[in-house]
């Protein structure tokens, strides 16, 4: 599934009030800003047109009006202040729900996309974080399956 098929997707699942707005260029230049880094391709299409997103999974983006914290910069500069401390070359992009985040490694770019790694709140500082997708595309794709997969599971039972 590409980016834009990602977008449908959740666009075809999010509730309405739950949406975030489409992030401006201003919206995504200021949060480059704030944490002296650059997007990924995929990520700056998926602000555009999304903002951030609640399904498959909570997705930092600069698009919550009302909700701070969910601001890719926000919780960047969170993961950064908390032990272990998130490398400046990271990008906090999702919580995983146990503590750690999905990230996007500035320090890695193939071309216009970097990959997204796993930041462990368990492991020190010295820690390598884990390989887990090429691509912010890869990883929401593969995010929207695992969660349509869990829909239909459940729906059998």
């Amino acid at each position: 599934m590409d980016i834009y098929e990602c977008i449908a997707q959740i666009k075809s699942k999010s509730v309405s009030n739950y949406r975030c707005a489409p992030s401006s260029s201003m919206d995504i230049a200021a949060a480059e800003m704030v944490l002296g880094l650059t997007f990924p391709q995929s990520y700056r299409i998926f602000l555009t047109e999304l903002g951030g997103a609640h399904w498959p999974d909570y997705i930092y983006g600069t698009g919550w009006k009302d909700w701070r914290e969910m601001h890719v910069d926000s919780a960047t500069l969170r993961e950064r202040s908390c032990e272990p401390n998130l490398p400046l070359h990271l990008i906090a992009i999702s919580p995983d729900g146990l503590g750690n985040s999905y990230c996007l490694d500035t320090s890695q770019w193939p071309g216009s996309e970097c990959p997204v790694v796993i930041w462990q709140h368990e492991f020190g500082e010295s820690q390598r974080a884990v390989y887990s997708h090429g691509s912010f595309a890869e990883w929401l794709s593969e995010a929207i399956a695992e969660e349509l997969d869990d829909e239909e599971n459940t729906q059998i039972k």
